[in-house]
């Protein structure tokens, strides 16, 4: 296949931009690579005038991982209809309200980029800017159908979006530490069940191959 020929959509495109920022729970259509992110005011505006909801949403993902992002919204609004004006509105909202209910689980993954997102427009929304934050959510989602006169679930979208976020990162990272645990247990294992059943004059060379046709590097034994 000449993948010379593909046609990389705006929305392939953003994909791969969000990769950069460490998003990538988003299922990609082509081989495209990025090599920068664009502005955050950019990057808002353009995310939520796509086609696709599940690229659309990401700009809550975007605000939790960058929460330094915020500073472009206002930005970003000024470049978008009504309609996307209030999407965005509503994702910011969102991204505000989940931060402040997963904290602990986001906070490392954020690292040097955490910072608390401010509430910039809760009241735009008529929406309290006080309270818990699961019960704000339920009065942004009963706001938006309100507002757009449709029976979409907004709070599963939000939520669907923290949660995939997450499971990509903390299944990422339960990956690495398996890999950094089990490599030296089980090569150490290997080494020393070799040579326990080899006796206690098993030769260097002898467990030396043992561990090369085992796929390890082993280390110097001491002769019994």
């Amino acid at each position: 296949m000449n993948h010379s020929n593909t046609i990389i959509t705006e929305e392939e495109k953003l994909v791969a931009e969000l990769s950069l920022l460490g998003i990538r729970y988003l299922s990609r259509q082509s081989h495209y690579q990025a090599n920068r992110v664009r502005s955050p005011e950019a990057l808002l505006a353009d995310l939520v005038q796509q086609p696709s909801a599940r690229v659309r949403a990401a700009v809550i993902a975007v605000l939790l991982s960058r929460p330094g992002y915020a500073e472009g919204v206002h930005a970003a609004l000024e470049r978008l209809s009504s309609r996307d004006c209030l999407t965005l509105q509503s994702f910011y909202v969102a991204a505000v309200l989940l931060q402040q209910e997963y904290a602990d689980r986001l906070r490392p993954f954020a690292g040097e980029h955490w910072q608390w997102l401010p509430d910039l427009l809760s009241e735009e929304l008529g929406l309290p800017v006080e309270g818990a934050p699961r019960e704000r959510l339920r009065l942004l989602d009963r706001e938006l159908r309100r507002r757009t006169q449709t029976a979409v679930n907004w709070m599963g979208t939000y939520e669907q979006v923290v949660q995939k976020l997450l499971g990509d990162w903390e299944g990422k990272s339960r990956w690495k530490r398996s890999r950094r645990t089990s490599f030296p247990t089980s090569s150490a294992s290997i080494l020393k069940k070799s040579a326990a059943g080899l006796g206690k004059k098993t030769e260097l060379g002898l467990v030396l191959s043992i561990a090369g046709k085992a796929g390890y590097t082993a280390l110097p034994l001491v002769r019994y």
